[in-house]
């Protein structure tokens, strides 16, 4: 289950300390500019659309971030489900698309130890496909979650594509980590009590990306920017 922010925001009194209109806002195009150039420095390849549709497009399209007969997986993510990518892999099969999403053998499995295995080789795909928590003005990237179900991917994959709107986009690493402890991760505890009845979610596993791998012969992570609209967390 992912409601959006504006849902959680309405509907839990736990997050009426939390500074909303600070961490909502779209990134300047100056920012945004600074934040692609810092990127591209790192061997990131940046993709900027203006809507989550044209984002979906993006993911789903041949000739698109996916090649064609590779094997997909991805971590949970509220933004991900606000383009229309999680409704994407449960509606269309793997028989008419031109990728192979692991999901649909991971769902299929009822036997949750073969489950398990399944999804921990979903973590080492050729695409995983991932939402962020925060992206600074000199090209970091940072992931936070909980049981390791986003960070192993990021890691374990050939590819990373991460989708993400701008107003993630911050200065600096250090503001990087208030983002997530300020408002990500209280806000994602608003979502697992509805999603989980859980009483939060807890920033157990941190993972930035700060450079390029220097043996790398090829860019390995690709950021899909949504301009015009705030998604996610």
């Amino acid at each position: 289950m992912f409601p959006s922010s504006a849902e959680l925001f309405a509907s839990d009194l736990q997050l009426k300390n939390v500074n909303k209109d600070k961490y909502l806002v779209k990134a300047s195009e100056a920012s945004l500019s600074k934040t692609v150039d810092a990127l591209q420095a790192k061997k990131v390849k940046v993709t900027i659309v203006d809507t989550a549709p044209e984002a979906l497009k993006v993911l789903t399209a041949e000739g698109g971030a996916i090649p064609s007969g590779a094997t997909v997986s991805n971590g949970g993510s509220t933004t991900l489900h606000q383009i229309g990518w999680t409704s994407h892999l449960q509606n269309v099969k793997n028989a008419d698309r031109h990728f192979h999403n692991m999901g649909e053998e991971i769902f299929a499995e009822k036997d949750m130890l073969k489950q398990t295995e399944l999804r921990r080789k979903g973590l080492a795909a050729d695409v995983f496909v991932s939402g962020v928590d925060a992206i600074t003005e000199d090209g970091d990237i940072l992931a936070v979650d909980a049981t390791g179900t986003r960070v192993g991917g990021w890691l374990a994959c050939k590819t990373l594509v991460l989708v993400t709107s701008t107003h993630k986009i911050v200065p600096t690493y250090a503001d990087a980590v208030k983002r997530v402890e300020e408002y990500s991760v209280p806000v994602e505890s608003a979502r697992v009590r509805v999603a989980y009845k859980l009483p939060a979610s807890s920033a157990n596993n941190w993972l930035a990306l700060r450079g390029a791998n220097p043996f790398a012969p090829f860019a390995r992570v690709h950021v899909i920017f949504i301009k015009d609209e705030v998604l996610g967390f």
